[in-house]
């Protein structure tokens, strides 16, 4: 196994974890804090917002995925022999690490 593997696997056996910890399972839908951009062509800047999403599986390990598509940036050259890059923003999904789940504040005793 790799190095990047191993840490993988370490990512979902912790993961696993959490969810049994705190009773969620794979297919719920939770609510998560989500990281989306802002900014224009020049600048980017990165944000949160609350959101509901589902708990998946992947390939690279256990993240919740918003129902809603968001803003996300990446540099991109405009020409191959441009030295200078811009930040395009497209919308897509956003796949949260489960650390980032909300719970729901605990009633108060009376």
């Amino acid at each position: 196994m790799t190095k990047k593997e191993i840490e993988i696997q370490c990512d979902i056996a912790w993961a696993e974890k959490y969810l049994e910890l705190t009773g969620h399972k794979i297919g719920d839908e939770v609510t998560c804090n989500f990281s989306y951009n802002i900014g224009n062509a020049k600048q980017s800047y990165l944000s949160t917002t609350q959101g509901n999403g589902v708990i998946v599986k992947t390939d690279k390990g256990i993240f919740v995925k918003s129902n809603n598509k968001v803003m996300k940036a990446h540099s991109e050259k405009r020409h191959w022999y441009d030295r200078n890059s811009i930040w395009v923003y497209t919308e897509e999904y956003d796949y949260a690490l489960v650390r980032y789940i909300v719970e729901p504040k605990e009633k108060e005793n009376d």
